[in-house]
């Protein structure tokens, strides 16, 4: 039993003092009274039924005042033993609630199971009412506090200061499982987590998931090569075992990153049972060195990492049979981070002008979001006449192209303007794709002025690096093709003859393909050949005719069957739209194929 303090219990002694006399017994009497209750106020219940138990023994031997003195110590005792059960009832939930308090796991520290123990002391506590000076309730107020400051001080800090990390790595995967844990103990404990702490992570998750395309990834690192030539290299980097799902990353470096999509390597999972599972789900994301494969795999409980026994990978463009990749959990070597890729949301306000003979423009706000872009300024005219009131935008890096024309519902593509008027302009662009971090500039039409700018500054620039035939804007024939076409994989990626350069193109049948060069550039170089299995009397001869925007031929090749490799150089300076024409005579077997080789166009100096 615990030590008991000093109470402020009090006893009522009226009674007695109607019932006393002055006598030598009753002095007695009253002072053994006195000690009964001393150990009454301090909660020595104990003591106070021994004195109880003594005075009633005495009294039992007979006085004038036995009888009424004899009723308030029977009554004494009562209460006495009454407080005593309380009291040892208490203590049962004291050692209760102490059993669960050394039970926690500083270790783990779950909110919830030191909640749930927290929410038992304090009811243990609310029966110590009248009795809160016992060492118990000290002890359990204690406890109580000390529950607290892990809580607050420890627990919950520590699922903030994951959400900070979180928000300052741009994790979103464990942001959002910091919000959830965050938002559940708002739901259960809204003591200890406000709805306002809880706001404001979403609202912060929200502007992080506005800045982000995809969210970087942290997977199990495997490095498993699948291919391996002087083409580039192809290897499932990481793997991730995630609740139901298997995900595979699998890169394509050096030329392969081009072809990504067209290779779209196969996998087959292989458990250790003989069951297996084929891909669900895959998507794509291209970099500036590599492209990577995520392939998500529908699992059961029983197909996991631990039993997986080898991934077998179909490349037909490389081995006609699956390429075997064994599994051995203790290859995986640590974290891989997939890095992500972030769109671009800037809001520019240069000051950029230009003059022409007809206008002035006055550009002052350039606003990228996600896939839209959004240019306003005003057009100042120099004289009363029409322009086009058009605005096309093209983005280099996706290849897409972008046109807008506010009027042309109402059968006109033309904007009055009048000499001494400033009238306001804004033109609005959507791409399908977003724009990213990757992207550096876009190129504009507007009104019939051409003109390039810089996403990251919003600042004009004028473009200067080489650029590849396949990466402008352009309106192909069907003839046309980029990097290879899936059906003859063999002949872009594998070590035969007719091996292509990914940045090659490939033209099979007659057609004509304009390709937009925005009067940029100066020189179209190319190497000209004949893909190696169209190659002879039996396939014909071909015609290629360079067109400019009159339609006039800068330049003309006649491939014949016995054509090797030519290199030609076509000028191109001050040609807004070039036509590529290919007219094809056919042999017996049918049409040559005719391979670009690397075309690439060379800026004006």
């Amino acid at each position: 039993m615990p030590v008991l303090k000093r109470s402020a219990y009090i006893i009522s002694a009226m009674g007695l003092l109607i019932a006393s006399g002055c006598s030598d017994e009753t002095e007695d009497f009253h002072a053994e009274l006195k000690k009964a209750e001393e150990a009454m106020n301090e909660l020595k219940l104990d003591d106070a039924l021994l004195i109880y138990d003594d005075l009633l023994e005495d009294l039992g031997a007979g006085s004038e005042y036995s009888e009424g003195r004899s009723a308030i110590v029977s009554d004494l005792h009562a209460e006495a033993s009454s407080m005593l059960e309380t009291v040892e009832d208490i203590e049962l939930d004291y050692e209760e609630a102490i059993e669960q308090i050394n039970g926690l796991d500083p270790s783990l520290n779950e909110f919830e199971d030191y909640y749930e123990t927290l929410t038992f002391v304090e009811g243990v506590q609310e029966r110590f009412e009248g009795f809160t000076q016992l060492d118990m309730y000290e002890e359990l107020e204690t406890e109580a506090e000390k529950l607290e400051e892990v809580m607050e001080n420890e627990i919950i800090a520590r699922y903030k200061e994951e959400a900070e990390v979180a928000l300052q790595n741009e994790d979103m995967s464990a942001l959002e499982r910091s919000i959830e844990e965050l938002s559940s103990l708002e739901s259960s404990a809204p003591n200890y987590v406000s709805e306002e702490m809880v706001v404001s992570l979403e609202n912060e998750a929200e502007e992080l998931e506005e800045r982000y395309v995809t969210f970087p990834t942290e997977v199990e690192e495997w490095g498993k090569t699948i291919v391996n030539s002087e083409r580039g290299l192809i290897e499932v980097a990481g793997v991730q075992d995630d609740e139901g799902q298997i995900e595979l990353y699998i890169y394509y470096h050096d030329d392969f990153r081009y072809q990504a999509e067209q290779i779209s390597v196969t996998p087959l999972l292989i458990f250790a049972d003989g069951e297996t599972v084929d891909n669900s789900n895959i998507d794509y994301t291209f970099y500036e060195d590599k492209t990577v494969q995520q392939v998500r795999f529908n699992t059961n409980e029983d197909q996991s990492l631990e039993n997986l026994q080898r991934i077998n990978v179909s490349v037909p463009s490389v081995d006609e049979d699956d390429i075997a990749v064994e599994f051995e959990e203790n290859e995986l070597d640590g974290a891989l981070t997939i890095p992500g890729k972030r769109s671009v949301a800037d809001l520019h306000r240069p000051s950029i002008d230009w003059t022409t003979e007809k206008y002035d423009v006055e550009i002052d706000r350039l606003k990228v979001l996600d896939n839209e872009l959004e240019i306003s300024g005003e057009i100042i005219p120099n004289e009363d006449g029409e322009v086009p009131e058009f605005s096309s935008i093209y983005n280099p890096e996706t290849g897409e192209y972008n046109s807008v024309s506010p009027n042309s519902f109402m059968g006109t593509n033309s904007l009055e303007i009048y000499e001494g008027t400033q009238k306001p302009f804004e033109f609005t662009h959507s791409f399908n794709s977003s724009i990213t971090e990757h992207h550096s500039s876009i190129g504009i039409v507007l009104f019939d002025e051409k003109k390039w700018f810089d996403l990251h500054t919003g600042e004009e620039y004028e473009p200067d690096e080489p650029a590849y035939l396949y990466e402008l804007n352009k309106d192909p024939a069907n003839n046309y093709e980029e990097h290879f076409n899936a059906e003859d994989q063999e002949d872009f990626i594998s070590e035969n003859e007719g091996l292509l350069s990914p940045q090659s193109v490939l033209f099979r049948g007659s057609g004509t393909s304009d390709f937009d060069l925005m009067e940029r550039f100066e020189t179209l170089e190319v190497g000209v050949e004949v893909q190696g299995e169209t190659v002879g009397v039996d396939y014909g001869s071909t015609e290629i005719e360079f067109r400019d925007d009159e339609e006039e031929v800068l330049h003309e090749v006649t491939v014949e069957e016995d054509h090797e490799l030519e290199h030609v150089e076509v000028n191109v300076s001050g040609v807004e739209n070039l036509e590529i024409g290919i007219s094809q005579d056919s042999g017996d077997e049918g049409n040559q194929h005719i391979i670009f080789e690397e075309p690439i166009l060379n800026y004006q100096e």
